[in-house]
């Protein structure tokens, strides 16, 4: 997506609950106070697998981007949104210039009038999902957007994350600054 004067750009952050989903765990891989609070010994199979039944969205877990994709499939298809051939993760509406690019629970929404953003955030996403909206369009996927629709240009960045990442794995500067990626060798 571009910035374009005639358009404006929203973020939407979905709340995702998968309903009724079946999971199983090896028995050695839940802890101890787990094991004893749920009774799960009880549960294991000859495998030592424990079965159950997981009725909320577990962070972390692998298959939540495609059973939210499903779930997505269904639910925006009667509202008329549906993904574009060949391009993963970019949507369009069938009669309306809604655009939208989706990360798992993450909408980047590209909309060129109110009906139309209202259209997509209340009526069809707010009917199905709790959602926290951002009008201004400034933060998508852990990106900074800043958005300058007059020259029809968006800048992105990760304010402080260098800064972060620098702290985080312990990095030592060097005595002699280089202006390259790594030191240089001579051969």
């Amino acid at each position: 997506m571009r910035a374009r004067k005639v358009a404006r750009y929203l973020c939407i952050d979905i709340g995702l609950v998968l309903k009724h989903k079946a999971m199983r765990i090896h028995i050695d891989l839940i802890p101890e106070e787990i094991r004893e609070e749920y009774n799960t010994d009880e549960f294991v199979d000859e495998n030592r697998f424990v079965y159950m039944e997981v009725t909320g969205a577990i962070y972390g877990l692998f298959q939540l981007g495609y059973l939210a994709n499903q779930d997505l499939i269904k639910n925006l298809a009667k509202y008329g949104y549906h993904p574009v051939k060949r391009t993963p993760g970019v949507w369009k509406h069938e009669t309306r210039k809604t655009t939208f690019i989706l990360v798992v629970n993450d909408f980047g929404v590209q909309y060129f009038s109110k009906e139309d953003a209202d259209h997509f955030s209340i009526n069809v996403i707010k009917a199905n999902y709790p959602l926290k909206a951002d009008w201004t369009g400034s933060k998508y996927i852990g990106i900074d957007l800043d958005w300058d629709y007059d020259k029809e240009e968006v800048k992105l960045s990760r304010k402080g994350y260098v800064k972060k990442a620098l702290k985080e794995y312990q990095h030592k500067p060097p005595t002699k600054p280089f202006d390259a990626p790594t030191k240089y060798h001579r051969p």
